[in-house]
Order: structure tokens, then C-alpha cells, then sequence
């Protein structure tokens, strides 16, 4: 099992990092390689969390890869935490969460912990390999998504 952790302090608030994290259907928008993305619906639990399935599609044409995967995601809002489980295709195993955290009022700290498995040793061997470069490139995706939709850091609106 591979273990990945990336964290990036941020100039937006954690709540602004959780929404955006949280808004799956749009992923394809700014998401590398992410084709199509869709969540099922949502079942709200009594401690407020929120669980749903999602579908996330990549395709990375050069490479010939087209990975389809199902998670289910338990989301909570009121500790701005984001968990996505997995164990089917391509996935052995796939858990990643994603934590934002308020370090001051203009700034937090997102995180992101991936823990994985590949099914075929072929798919591994080349995302072992770029993996930690790709979780960079996903929280930058993040970063400028954010800057898209709040404001730069000098225009930041909380």
C-alpha cells in the first residue's frame, strides 16, 4: 500500500477549501485528466456528516489509460473533512482524505492523506511513479480553482 501526503497553507478560509473540494460534479472543469464526474445522492446523517457514491472518470490518452472508479464519500461539514473510500476497479484499495483547517482569518491549511492499492501491477508501476507529482498538481488545480472563484491573494474575500 502506497501513502501519500501533500499539505499547502492557502489564502482562502477552510470553509472555501471545502466547498470547492466538495463540488465533485465539477472536477472535470479543472481537474487534470478528470473527463466526468458525478455523485449519487445524498443522504444526510443525524451528526450532520453527509454520505454519497461518486464516479470519477480519467483518461490520459498518451499512456492509453481510461480509469472509471466508483467511492463512497463521507463528507462533514461542520469539521470541513472530506473522506473518499474505494475498493473497486482499479483500486485494491483507495483512501483519501482531505482536511481543511483555518491557521488564521485569511489563511488555511489544506491536506490531503492517499493511501492506495492497484488492482493491476502495470497501472501501479506507472502511478507509483508520478504519484507525488500528481497530488501536487491536483492541490494546484485546487489553488488556481480557488483563485478563479475568491479572488486572488491579494483580492480574498472571506
Amino acid at each position: 500500500m502506497k501513502n501519500l501526503t501533500e499539505r499547502r497553507t492557502l489564502p482562502y478560509t477552510a470553509k472555501q477549501l471545502y466547498d470547492l473540494a466538495i463540488d465533485i460534479d465539477r472536477y472535470p472543469e479543472f481537474i487534470p485528466l478528470c473527463k466526468r464526474a458525478s455523485v449519487g445522492e445524498v443522504m444526510q446523517l443525524p451528526d450532520g456528516t453527509n454520505q454519497f457514491g461518486s464516479v470519477l472518470v480519467f483518461r490520459y490518452r498518451k499512456f492509453g489509460i481510461y480509469e472509471e472508479f466508483e467511492s463512497q464519500i463521507t463528507a462533514d461539514p461542520n469539521e470541513t473533512t472530506i473522506l473518499s473510500v474505494s475498493d473497486g476497479p482499479p483500486f485494491t484499495s483507495f483512501n483519501a482524505k482531505w482536511s481543511f483547517t483555518d491557521t488564521s482569518p485569511e489563511e488555511a491549511l489544506a491536506e490531503i492523506e492517499v493511501s492506495y492499492e492497484f488492482r493491476s501491477k502495470a497501472l501501479a508501476l506507472f502511478i507509483d511513479r508520478v504519484a507525488g507529482a500528481a497530488i501536487g498538481r491536483l492541490i494546484t488545480a485546487w489553488e488556481e480553482r480557488a483563485a478563479e472563484l475568491y479572488g486572488s491573494s491579494d483580492e480574498v474575500v472571506a
